[in-house]
């Protein structure tokens, strides 16, 4: 498994999350939330566009968890696939769900199982979503690995602890997270929200090993983001690990 700098978003990746933001009309309390949300993941999500293509080019059925706020969702419903997104609240956006005829299911995914048959997922994407898991991720990502296809594909993102910039938290602040340091806060999120904030952040290893216990065979790691000057950009060229994010990709089984 040799990590990969993943490929950059595209001009027509960029275009298609832009057309999706307009799309979505979020609840007036989550307004605010939804266009900073939108500002500062738009690249994150034209880029996870382009992984598809370049990961699982002919999915057909594919399965979004953690869909919320549905742009990448809205996205990828302009596509001929058979999609259907997973959330633990979609009834915020319900207007968004309706107008839009998104199919959109209902469940904990930290309880409950997958409300999908075997097998029956050509891929899975499952976004900035691992970190805040905090019941069993054993469980969970069991549950994906259920409704994979045999040669399906888990793309799968989360903060990458051991990164430039998690170095430099654990070493200069003495945080052992660069993403969302602040434990109490992300902890009151559970009371606030309904959902906890980051449980923690872990290292690409970390991810493979547990993956690999799992059932699942690890077919690449990709990182991304980060590298905004010359330096960074050198040092990312021939260490793509120590950027700040990191997609693992992965099929059901060994090959």
């Amino acid at each position: 498994m040799k990590p990969i700098n993943a490929p950059l978003a595209t001009e027509s990746a960029l275009a298609a999350i832009d057309t999706a933001i307009k799309q979505i009309a979020p609840p007036a309390s989550m307004k605010a939330w939804f266009q900073g949300y939108a500002s500062a993941h738009r690249e994150r999500l034209a880029q996870d566009l382009v992984l598809i293509d370049h990961f699982a080019p002919d999915a057909k059925d594919i399965v979004e968890v953690g869909a919320i706020p549905l742009i990448l969702t809205a996205a990828l419903a302009e596509r001929d696939v058979n999609l259907t997104a997973v959330d633990l609240s979609p009834d915020r956006f319900s207007e968004t769900i309706g107008r839009l005829g998104l199919h959109v299911e209902k469940a904990n995914i930290e309880h409950e199982p997958l409300p999908l048959a075997d097998q029956s997922a050509d891929l899975v994407l499952l976004n900035e979503v691992f970190e805040h898991l905090r019941v069993d991720l054993i469980f969970t990502m069991s549950e994906i690995l259920r409704i994979l296809k045999p040669h399906g594909i888990l793309l799968m993102s989360t903060p990458n602890l051991r990164s430039i910039k998690g170095l430099r938290m654990l070493l200069g602040q003495g945080r052992g997270a660069w993403c969302c340091p602040n434990l109490y806060e992300e902890w009151e999120k559970l009371q606030q929200l309904g959902h906890m904030g980051h449980v923690r952040e872990y290292t690409h290893r970390d991810v493979k090993d547990f993956l690999d216990k799992v059932g699942f065979d690890c077919k690449g790691m990709a990182f991304r983001e980060g590298g905004g000057t010359a330096i960074g950009q050198m040092i990312f060229r021939f260490r793509p690990d120590l950027r700040p994010v990191m997609t693992y990709v992965g099929s059901p089984g060994r090959s």
